[in-house]
């Protein structure tokens, strides 16, 4: 140790550290460490004693920082998945902290630029070695600590961060400007901020919804035809996404099934007895759905979208009939109306024909009419269909009074109802308390009531088509419009009754982030492009493309043997030119350095050279040099042999006078 102290220019105010340290301290609940440790940094300029430590003993105190780094990364992020890289992240100022102490009470008030990169030791000994010198980390820690402090987002982390910046940035103000405009100034970028920080909020939202979505599709699999979870389940978690995943040419909104279930346990849906038949394709690239002739009155729609892995459930129409253009080796369907392909192309285009005839969906079973399990629930369904008066009511009335039950007094939410009692049921909780829920609720709910007063009825999910988009004159159908109804066996057919509050789709569409119609655009204009591949796919007149390439193939080879025959000359004056240059100049850098003329992190030469405060002479010739440094360095001008020589000499000379005029001195 010694008692000789340096006073550092570029040190931050008094008290600034250990302020950022008890702001960083309350913001993550680590106070008393804050205080401990910023008493120590604080009381550093009343301290008389230094260390004068070498570079090696810096460089093991780095390394058992970055130890503790790593290890505890690995800890938290064993014990607390991704979640634990914010915990490190409001751990960074303990974990630099031993760094800033050796800084503060070292002898230089700095640290080796090699105790933080660890590739860079092993040069520290080579004459021209460009990083041999010393930074001040700070300025780098106060960030850090601002940085460490805005993990937990408590509300008051913002006009916190913009004082300590404030007052960070006061010392190095320029005093051109008078306190009024400089005070003016910081509010306004401190305003700008605060805005762009909302903004950047959202954008993370919606970015982290598109990484979701997009290891989703990575991840994908198809809907399960035999079980569905409701959380009440897998459809909520959907909602969020804005990608399109089908673009359906219809007269009016459609709702497109892609699976039905008849069994209710414990939150789950499950198909009893659903076994899947292979479909014969009756001509190519169609496929009728039954043996019986369909009914007359079809209607059409027009269905594309992609298919991940070329395999899935179709996504069709109540009573689809006949499909059309759809490529794919194996279709199967089960008596529930699911429709499963096997070895399809990645893009989906087909037509789809279906009335009232329900040819995929078989009659009413038993388990259409099984009632729940639970006993308490029984009760509810029991209360509800009492008040209601479901049963002396036809079904179709009955269907009138549950759409309005639901439509006027239960709201629609994709916020997941919360039990004020634990021992309650969730569909319980929907229907006696809350009352409100996303379509999963509705759904079961109804398929329960309608079975309660013997009506046949089955949950069915997929998507509804209801988004019209004018741009392509077709209904866009995105994750979010993933959406589950009931089926009910009225008057000999199936029916879809769809109980969920009509408003649901305005509440859904008013959530849609600004950049929605700049993805629709983006969107249609990949569609139609893969579309135009499709359809261009059998053009052999598009083989004539290949001919340009050949003829421009031929001319670049035909080039490249030219070049292989220049002149010798040419080729050897090429070779000399790209000869590598380690320029002298830095000789005078290494003895300047070496004298005690500190060049600071991101100073320019000329701004070292300028504060030396060297003779007329001496930096005259030395900004000579440096002008012929630069142009060997920075440029493609390559020195020659007699060049090389002469700049050699010109640094020697240098030195030499510069030696003499230090010797004159002393």
């Amino acid at each position: 140790m010694t008692n000789e102290t340096l006073k550092s220019e570029n040190a931050p105010p008094a008290f600034l550290t250990g302020s950022i340290l008890l702001f960083w301290g309350w913001q993550v609940d680590f106070l008393y460490f804050a205080i401990s440790i910023a008493i120590l940094l604080e009381i550093a300029p009343w301290i008389t004693w230094r260390w004068d430590l070498s570079d090696q003993e810096i460089h093991r105190v780095a390394d058992i920082s970055a130890v503790g780094w790593v290890g505890s990364a690995f800890y938290l992020f064993n014990q607390q998945s991704v979640l634990g890289l914010f915990t490190l992240l409001s751990w960074l100022p303990l974990l630099f902290f031993p760094l800033l102490l050796i800084q503060t009470y070292n002898l230089h008030h700095s640290i080796p630029l090699t105790s933080l990169f660890i590739s860079l030791r092993r040069h520290t000994d080579q004459a021209h070695f460009p990083f041999k010198k010393n930074i001040d980390i700070r300025y780098p820690y106060l960030l850090i600590c601002l940085v460490a402090a805005s993990v937990t987002q408590q509300k008051w982390f913002f006009m916190g961060a913009i004082i300590l910046i404030g007052w960070m940035l006061w010392q190095i103000r320029p005093q051109r400007y008078t306190f009024g405009v400089w005070i003016s100034l910081l509010l306004f970028v401190a305003g700008g901020s605060y805005w762009l920080q909302q903004t950047i909020y959202q954008l993370h939202g919606y970015a982290g919804d598109m990484l979701a979505s997009w290891f989703e599709n990575l991840l994908w699999q198809p809907r399960d035809p035999y079980q569905q979870h409701t959380a009440l389940g897998n459809i909520s978690r959907l909602k969020q996404s804005e990608r399109i995943v089908l673009r359906v040419k219809t007269a009016k909104p459609l709702l497109l099934r892609e699976a039905s279930y008849n069994a209710y346990f414990k939150q789950t849906w499950y198909a009893k007895s659903a076994k899947f038949s292979p479909l014969t394709p009756t001509a190519h690239s169609i496929w009728l759905f039954s043996s019986k002739t369909p009914l007359a009155d079809s209607k059409t729609a027009h269905i594309s979208g992609y298919l991940p892995q070329g395999r899935g459930m179709l996504a069709l129409p109540l009573g689809a009939n006949k499909v059309q253009n759809l490529q794919a080796v194996k279709l199967e369907a089960n008596p529930y109306g699911a429709v499963k392909i096997e070895h399809g192309t990645p893009w989906l285009n087909y037509q789809v024909n279906f009335n009232q005839s329900n040819l995929l969906d078989s009659p009413p079973m038993e388990q259409d009419v099984s009632l729940a399990h639970e006993p308490r629930l029984k009760a509810v369904l029991q209360q509800i269909s009492q008040q209601l008066n479901l049963s002396q009511a036809t079904p179709q009335e009955t269907i009138t009074q549950l759409t309005n039950f639901f439509e006027q007094q239960f709201y629609y939410s994709l916020e997941l109802p919360t039990l004020s009692d634990k021992q309650l049921l969730p569909l319980e909780n929907f229907l006696l308390h809350q009352r409100q829920g996303h379509c999963e609720y509705f759904a079961t709910a109804t398929v329960l009531l309608l079975r309660e007063i013997g009506i046949p009825a089955r949950y069915a999910v997929g998507y509804a088509a209801a988004e019209f988009s004018p741009l392509e004159d077709v209904y866009l159908v995105r994750k979010r419009h993933a959406h589950a109804w009931t089926l009910a066996y009225i008057d000999g057919r199936w029916q879809n009754v769809d109980t969920t509050p009509s408003r649901w789709i305005k509440l859904e569409a008013n959530q849609a982030p600004w950049w929605q119609s700049i993805y629709n655009l983006g969107s249609w204009l990949i569609y139609a492009f893969q579309q135009w591949q499709l359809q261009q796919s059998n053009n052999r007149w598009l083989l004539w493309l290949v001919l340009p390439l050949i003829i421009l193939l031929t001319w670049r080879l035909y080039l490249k043997e030219r070049v292989a025959h220049l002149p010798q000359h040419f080729a050897n004056r090429k070779l000399q030119a790209t000869l590598p240059v380690n320029s002298p100049f830095y000789h005078i850098v290494t003895q300047l350095e070496k004298v005690g003329y500190t060049r600071l992190p991101g100073e320019t030469i000329n701004q070292w050279i300028q504060k030396m405060n060297l003779s007329p002479l001496l930096e005259q010739n030395l900004r000579e040099l440096l002008v012929f440094h630069e142009k060997v360095r920075f440029s493609d001008y390559k020195l020659n042999e007699q060049e090389w020589q002469w700049f050699q000499k010109k640094v020697k000379h240098w030195l030499l006078m510069f030696n003499q005029k230090r010797e004159g001195l002393h």
